[in-house]
């Protein structure tokens, strides 16, 4: 549609599956496919799981104190495993990473009690900390260049806790989510910005992305 200006104005993005790096490998290999993209995008959520050995059994439902330690550090290590596999392919073909969708992901909707335990989960303050070390690490650590994190306004409900905040009046002391994005803002900043929280904060407040620098 732009002609030939489209390659300076748009951007080639392949999306891949986050949980399995492979299928990034195999993507970009097939018929030179990374050879004439700039984005390969996953979408990798942070789940940590609700029952004994995943099992999505209520009888085996883990306590929010066991989601917040021992299934917390065993899904860190998972999703530190897939995105350097992605990144490593990435880098393979000079392209960037991005992720099309973020945030954390708990839903079983066919369970009254797992579906509590998802929104006790991401209304818990120590959500805050899981959000920031989640962004910062995306974003500096595992070489992400852009995240879009889903979704920015929603109540939960048993198909998931998606939204940074519930309501767009929530107030940022009762919105734990919103609390660890606008921390991992304010700390990815450039230094040579005056006031970038202030900025981030607004820019997150409004909904925009943010991707390692300031978005005016």
């Amino acid at each position: 549609m732009f002609g030939p200006a489209a390659r300076n104005r748009t951007l080639g993005v392949l999306a891949s599956e986050a949980v399995n790096p492979d299928v990034s490998r195999r993507l970009l290999a097939c018929n030179g496919s990374g050879l004439h993209a700039d984005v390969l995008a996953v979408a990798p959520y942070f789940t940590p799981a609700m029952t004994r050995g995943n099992s999505r059994r209520d009888s085996d439902v883990l306590t929010l104190d066991a989601m917040f330690n021992a299934s917390a550090e065993s899904e860190w290590a998972f999703v530190d495993r897939y995105m350097r596999g992605h990144k490593e392919a990435a880098d393979q073909y000079g392209l960037q990473l991005m992720l099309y969708e973020s945030g954390t992901g708990l839903v079983n909707e066919n369970s009254i009690v797992q579906t509590a335990l998802a929104i006790a989960y991401n209304r818990d303050p120590r959500v805050e900390q899981v959000l920031r070390n989640y962004t910062e690490s995306m974003l500096s650590r595992l070489g992400v260049s852009r995240m879009m994190y889903f979704s920015h306004v929603g109540l939960p409900s048993r198909y998931g806790s998606w939204g940074i905040i519930e309501s767009l009046d929530q107030a940022p002391a009762d919105a734990p989510k919103l609390r660890g994005l606008l921390a991992a803002a304010s700390a990815l900043a450039p230094s040579q910005c005056r006031d970038a929280g202030t900025h981030w904060g607004r820019a997150l407040w409004q909904g925009a992305a943010f991707s390692g620098q300031v978005e005016r």
